[in-house]
């Protein structure tokens, strides 16, 4: 659960809890102010008011802080995040399917799933494990109410009508629901669909985070209305669905609602465009290497719906499943420091999580925090003397080379929750070119000083400033100068020279990558331009020792670094450096850069020495699908004209 802010989510189990405030004072001798404050967000509370709360709601501090705290170390977590890939391909893939069964079995020989929400985790695992195969439904339903009663004891499904939800409980409700679905009880998988998405909603979880959970929920409620004949409401969750996934595009689900559009389109006679997102999911599909879904969907297309999707030869590249690489780091504060440090300490925990980090990466304070805080100020974060804020900790988690969300469960401040929020939105936003509307967000973040009193949050001002420059002033020198200006603000004595030996933040390395781009795009600076982006790559390679962390730029740099090596026609570099970039985009789901990755392999297969001409023409069609999938209409009609350029094809 990152980012979850915790008041929030004390008031709505307790209310799940089926506790009154005066219950809840009763038994914790905690002012009933404090509660009231603590629940509306205008108090955070001390680390023992925390455990007071939650012992009376029959929660630990550690299971609400840090789920699978016991486990956290790079063989745990390398293999948690394999589980969790081969299982979303378990049902349309065998080899997924065994090697999910593999890690399960490992995972429980270390004896470390016995217990509340661990225990959980793994019988999770298990039912969607067997839910892609042949199941028999009151064995998994069995299963289901035993992991649920882990730590929703009080579930009642008749009375269930949204409470917030925790831990793996959204993904048992929605399994139940399935086997509802599978029975024809149609009217009971809906209800506990509609609701569960609901409690899905409270929880107050980042947006990306929570995208990623809501998608498969609705796909169900889908196939559920469409199950029911009702495909008007059907096809209004898919395009709900469809905008949710475009929004961060990081959803796996974004073929299947375009094809499930198809087929409801289909029935309420719009066939052009039931036609146009049949196709959609069928190049989605061949994109994320969903290889027996796209040929299942293929015939689908064809038998029941009627329309005859062109491959272009897609159908016969059998693109393999990315294996995964998920990487972190050797050094883990729970292996160095749990005997030494009370796990009931949320700043000590935190700080002296980073310490163990800073040593394992042999850096002094200035060094790490320069740019973004007082040494002052870091060191009393380090030893616990001082609440972290999210902000800081993400700047500093990054220079680290960290993934902040597997390590800091929660934010201990509402403030930050909310303007991380919005800061979230307006990127997610410029992303999709809903220029305006990010004006507004950024507006509204440059007038809060709870914001802007951050160097790092500054800078994030700054580089979208002049993002939005750029986009009036498509020519203009100044917006390099801009951007030099916004990296300045935490790296005020930076040299581009000394790029490749430097532990960069997130939006550092969002910067540069523009500094690049532009550099690139003249001839006399083309070779600088290089030189940066190759540096870029080198820094995050060393540097990056999360995969986690490296993925939310690695893609869309190795993207734009080789899109600059074909037009200067050296090629040598490309094809490796291109799927280097894709392995890592679909293991993260990360639609976005797949569509431009495709187009400059098709770029590649057309001007290499061995040239492929038939293949070329495969990959320009799953770059132009693609971007209309995820709605990046210029990429499209850029590959539209290019097909008719280089093939004399034009496609439908």
């Amino acid at each position: 659960m990152p980012s979850m802010y915790s008041n929030i989510v004390i008031s709505w189990v307790r209310r799940r809890k089926r506790l009154s405030q005066e219950r809840l004072l009763g038994v914790t001798n905690i002012s009933r102010e404090s509660v009231s404050r603590i629940e509306r967000n205008f108090q955070t509370p001390s680390v023992e008011t925390m455990h007071k709360l939650l012992d009376t709601m029959d929660m630990s501090l550690q299971d609400f802080h840090y789920p699978l705290l016991e486990n956290l170390t790079p063989m745990f977590m390398q293999l948690r995040d394999e589980l969790l890939y081969n299982l979303r391909h378990a049902a349309e893939n065998y080899t997924a399917m065994q090697r999910a069964e593999d890690i399960i079995r490992q995972l429980e020989g270390t004896g470390n799933f016995n217990e509340t929400v661990n225990l959980q985790f793994i019988l999770s695992c298990k039912i969607t494990l067997r839910m892609a195969q042949d199941y028999c439904p009151d064995e998994v339903m069995t299963l289901i109410d035993e992991a649920l009663y882990i730590t929703y004891p009080e579930f009642d499904e008749n009375n269930f009508e949204g409470d917030v939800l925790l831990f793996e409980e959204m993904n048992l409700l929605h399994a139940k629901a399935q086997i509802y679905k599978k029975d024809g009880k149609l009217q009971d998988a809906i209800k506990l669909l509609t609701h569960t998405l609901k409690g899905v909603d409270r929880l107050p979880s980042d947006d990306r985070d929570k995208e990623q959970k809501q998608a498969p929920i609705m796909l169900t409620l889908v196939e559920c209305y469409m199950q029911e004949g009702d495909y008007a409401q059907a096809l209004q969750i898919c395009k709900e669905g469809c905008e949710l996934s475009r929004k961060y595009n990081k959803s796996f689900n974004l073929p299947d609602f375009a094809g499930h559009m198809a087929t409801c389109l289909m029935q309420i006679e719009e066939t052009a465009e039931a036609a146009s997102n049949a196709r959609r999911a069928y190049f989605g599909y061949i994109m994320q290497r969903r290889n027996a879904k796209a040929a299942e969907f293929l015939q689908y297309a064809d038998s029941k719906l009627g329309v005859k999707i062109k491959t272009y030869g897609t159908d016969t590249l059998q693109l393999p499943l990315s294996q995964p690489q998920f990487d972190y780091g050797s050094a883990f504060y729970y292996n160095k420091k749990r005997d030494e440090i009370e796990v009931d300490d949320l700043n000590s925990l935190m700080g002296n999580m980073i310490g163990v980090f800073r040593d394992d990466a042999d850096l002094k304070p200035m060094q790490l925090c320069a740019g973004i805080c007082s040494v002052d100020k870091f060191l009393k974060t380090e030893n616990g003397e001082r609440k972290g804020n999210v902000f800081e900790l993400e700047a500093l988690m990054w220079r680290l080379g960290r993934d902040i969300d597997k390590y800091f469960n929660t934010l201990p401040n509402y403030d930050d929750f909310m303007l991380k929020q919005k800061r979230d939105a307006a990127n997610a936003l410029i992303a999709n070119g809903k220029f305006d509307e990010a004006k507004k967000i950024i507006n509204e973040l440059s007038a809060d000083k709870k914001f802007t009193r951050f160097s790092v949050n500054r800078q994030f001002i700054a580089s979208i400033r002049a993002t939005f420059f750029k986009r009036d002033n498509p020519n203009s020198p100044e917006y390099f100068t801009m951007l030099q200006e916004a990296l300045r603000i935490t790296r005020p004595k930076f040299d581009i020279k000394d790029t490749a030996a430097t532990r960069h933040t997130l939006y550092e390395l969002v910067i540069l990558n523009k500094m690049a781009i532009i550099l690139c795009s003249a001839k006399e600076t083309r070779n600088k331009g290089l030189r940066l982006f190759e540096d870029i790559i080198e820094s995050m390679d060393v540097f990056y020792v999360d995969s986690g962390a490296k993925m939310r730029m690695y893609p869309m740099i190795l993207l734009n670094y080789t899109s600059n090596l074909l037009r200067i026609g050296r090629l040598n570099d490309v094809m490796p450096l291109v799927e280097k970039g894709e392995n890592m985009a679909i293991l993260y789901s990360l639609n976005k850069d797949l569509p431009a990755l495709a187009g400059n392999k098709a770029v590649y297969l057309m001007e290499s020495k061995n040239q492929d001409k038939e293949k070329s023409l495969a990959y320009t069609a799953i770059a132009y699908y693609g971007s209309l999938l995820i709605e990046r209409l210029r990429d499209a009609n850029d590959c539209s004209e290019g097909a008719k350029d280089y093939f004399d094809v034009t496609f439908d």
